[in-house]
């Protein structure tokens, strides 16, 4: 499927549940346990599952050998239902998944923005089903990306930094779900990763703003023209004044698409706060050093260090502890230091102390869990918390990226190339884009898609220059496609930085951060010589 195509198989989750293609034809399975493993799928992180965990939610009564014979039939019959669709259905030995970019999963609303039932008629009469089930539907009693009109977002988002001075967001939209579920995203991600105070929702388009003081308004619309949406996000001042604003055309307005329009109005929000009068200065450096982080320059790192370690000296808050972590990890991979094993336990003690603190903001669980894998962490020890943090916070870039890297470490490069595209489209134009770039990159290198992986490492490079990751694959796809110029500029500046540099290195050096393009066909060809 080629990218911008739109999915011909939509599984409706909100209301009766359906399985029908994009020309309304009802493709559902008969029997309802193969409509229970659906769900399980496309409620999943990465709408991906172990087989034997699919097996004691579907048939809990049955003994292994039982349930994987009944588990092999109801894959069965959902290939026979997708008929030419069925590589939206991937498994193997050890996992099942869904392929969303050959079928959609539909978590809206219906016609009036108000909540469905979720998979209403479902009745798979097994204990541990309807267990999950019931856990579900309390968990997403509010579709899990688009609120109600009018609907306030405080009770439902993360508590926010006690004792210190935080930004009060007002938030307004004209009542359509692509707005509303903009808005819910913002208004999540502000919380998580900035702890602002999110005094409300105003919807439909005659909506006033929302009472009481705030020091910034969201304001989110949407009008159509022919067949495309156009959205209109803007961010204004107490003072009436327009401080950022935007439009995004959307010829599909799916979801990966309103996720990443609320990434952008996140980071709108965040560079807005830092002028106020008043802003909460661990605010304003903390986000700076991210900034100054996703340079991924040697010298730049070392001021978000400095940055970060003053915030978490001053307030002792979690978000920065993990976000030194990451630091680490970056240090480690970019090797900018010279003691590598030092920034390894600091990484690993960050993380844990972060997760000990505060082991609920999504956001922040998201980065521990991918530190670990990067660090070649205990699989089973970070892969339900990486999945959970992907479900509560759908537009995570670092939730998406990590649900990336597990898919690798568990050796589902199908999986992890097609997350890792995911991720990318959320990602947009904001300071992850780099970093979703490379792991994408990682996963196209993996499946043998080197094309693709030079795409992705050359949007990085341009993004952030001074980023060895990109650069290191980069020149190993050059010379692959015997691209020689280039490639003696890149080994020229990689020389600089890493004096030594070379494929022989990767190759012969196991801790050299670079196990991707180590285990491919790409660092065994030999270096370019001089020109």
């Amino acid at each position: 499927m080629k990218d911008g195509d739109v999915a011909r198989v939509v599984l409706n989750c909100r209301g009766p549940f359906g399985l029908v293609r994009a020309d309304g034809t009802d493709i559902t399975p008969r029997n309802m346990k193969t409509c229970g493993l659906l769900a399980l799928l496309a409620l999943s992180g990465g709408h991906r599952r172990a087989r034997r965990w699919l097996e004691t939610r579907l048939w809990s009564d049955r003994d292994q050998a039982q349930a994987n014979g009944s588990l092999r039939q109801a894959l069965s019959e959902v290939r026979k239902c997708l008929g030419p669709d069925r590589a939206a259905l991937i498994s193997d030995r050890r996992f099942v998944a869904l392929d969303t970019t050959l079928i959609a999963i539909d978590l809206g609303s219906d016609g009036d923005g108000d909540p469905m039932p979720l998979f209403e008629g479902l009745d798979v009469r097994d204990p541990e089903f309807e267990s999950w089930l019931a856990r579900e539907r309390q968990r997403l009693g509010t579709p899990p990306v688009a609120v109600s009109a009018g609907a306030r977002l405080v009770d439902a988002l993360p508590p926010r930094p006690q004792g210190r001075r935080v930004a009060r967001v007002g938030i307004r939209h004209d009542g359509s779900d692509l707005c509303r579920t903009v808005v819910h995203m913002a208004a999540q991600n502000l919380t998580e990763v900035g702890g602002f105070e999110i005094v409300g929702t105003a919807g439909g388009r005659s909506a006033a703003a929302p009472q009481g003081a705030t020091d910034l308004i969201l304001d989110v619309t949407s009008l159509r023209e022919d067949h495309a949406v156009v959205a209109m996000m803007t961010v204004t001042g107490s003072d009436g004044r327009i401080v950022w604003s935007t439009s995004r055309l959307f010829n599909t307005p799916g979801l990966n698409n309103a996720l990443s329009a609320g990434n952008e109005a996140t980071e709108a929000v965040l560079r807005a706060a830092r002028d106020l009068d008043g802003c909460d200065p661990a605010l304003r450096m903390r986000e700076r050093a991210i900034d100054e982080l996703f340079t991924f320059d040697a010298a730049r790192l070392r001021v978000a260090d400095g940055l970060l370690t003053a915030v978490h000296d001053q307030t002792s808050d979690p978000i920065a502890l993990a976000w030194l972590a990451f630091l680490r990890l970056v240090m480690v991979n970019e090797r900018t230091e010279s003691d590598l094993d030092t920034l390894r336990d600091e990484a690993r003690a960050f993380a844990t102390q972060a997760a000990e603190r505060d082991g609920r903001n999504p956001s922040m669980i998201a980065l521990i869990g991918q530190i670990e894998l990067f660090l070649g962490g205990v699989i089973e020890d970070v892969d339900d918390l990486i999945r959970s943090a992907s479900q509560r916070n759908a537009s995570s870039v670092m939730a998406r990226t990590a649900l990336t890297t597990l898919a690798m470490r568990q050796g589902d490069v199908r999986m992890a190339q097609n997350l890792s595209r995911a991720a990318v489209e959320l990602a947009g134009e904001s300071r992850y884009a780099q970093w979703a770039h490379m792991v994408a990159c990682l996963t196209d290198i993996s499946v043998g898609d080197f094309d693709r992986a030079t795409r992705n490492a050359a949007r990085a490079h341009r993004l952030a220059p001074a980023f060895r990751m990109p650069m290191r694959h980069l020149y190993a796809l050059d010379v692959h496609a015997n691209r020689h110029d280039r490639a003696r500029k890149l080994l020229g500046d990689l020389q600089r930085q890493t004096p030594g540099f070379s494929l022989q290195m990767i190759r012969q050096t196991p801790e050299f951060p670079a196990a991707t393009l180590r285990a491919s066909p790409l660092a065994h060809n030999r270096d370019v010589g001089p020109g």
